[in-house]
């Protein structure tokens, strides 16, 4: 994270929603940004393009990652951006007996090395077909499971989720809403993934509150603004009782 106005603008809003922002890398430079196109022709409302820049000095590599990284956590995210750092930060929270899950966005070099680093790798919907070939996400993820022995999820966009836990295959339906900007969609999905996780939900109702807390999200514009409150979720939830299956 940058010292520039956009690096202010991020750790300002974390430390209003109380988050300890104390071990964050701060470095002079230009902090990572992105313009986003968000359609808004009726059959694609909401749906989104981004252009993104991050340069060099952001990176973050495995000699970023403090020894105690995992200290005092509860939980642990990482994602699929810098790759080598995620994957030791991954294995720190395992070794600490966390649950450590992440956003893998694309199959990328040390992909695999990322999956066995975390314990509930969450895949972005082209992820599970391109690693196993197969199209249908239950199909996919019963490959994977050859691979991985924790909770496997997909994210797939408005028809919602699903997971593979142990062999039971569940599917989350994608709640009704008028969406009119998905950006920030997928991490809020991981947010109340975690957050329903943590609260010791079944894999069903985790997938069922994350769900909520995307599609929510959905009917705002932009991406700070989106972050939906416990509040709205449990409103949409009471309006629309989807049922896994």
């Amino acid at each position: 994270m940058s010292r520039d106005e956009n690096g202010t603008l991020i750790l300002e809003a974390l430390r209003r929603r109380g988050v300890d922002t104390s071990r964050a890398i701060v470095r002079p430079g230009t902090n990572p940004f992105a313009v986003i196109l968000v359609a808004d022709e009726a059959t694609v409302h909401g749906e989104r393009i981004v252009l993104w820049k991050r340069p060099d000095e952001m990176k973050l590599s495995p000699a970023d990652v403090p020894a105690d990284v995992a200290s005092g956590a509860r939980f642990m995210f990482v994602d699929d951006v810098d790759m080598e750092a995620a994957i030791a930060a991954g294995k720190a929270g395992i070794a600490a007996g966390l649950p450590v899950t992440t956003d893998i966005e694309a199959v990328k070099p040390g992909t695999d090395r990322l999956m066995r680093a975390v314990t509930i790798p969450i895949f972005a919907e082209q992820v599970p077909r391109a690693l196993t070939g197969e199209i249908e996400p239950e199909a996919a993820l019963r490959v994977l499971r050859n691979r991985h022995g924790g909770l496997l999820c997909v994210t797939l966009g408005a028809r919602g989720a699903a997971a593979l836990a142990g062999d039971e295959f569940i599917y989350q339906p994608g709640f009704q809403v008028d969406a009119i900007d998905t950006t920030g969609a997928g991490d809020i999905f991981r947010a109340g993934f975690i957050y329903a996780t943590l609260r010791g939900d079944a894999p069903a109702d985790v997938l069922r509150f994350a769900c909520a807390a995307a599609a929510v999200s959905c009917t705002r514009r932009g991406a700070i603004n989106s972050v939906p409150s416990l509040d709205d979720v449990a409103a949409l939830l009471s309006a629309q009782a989807v049922a896994p299956r």
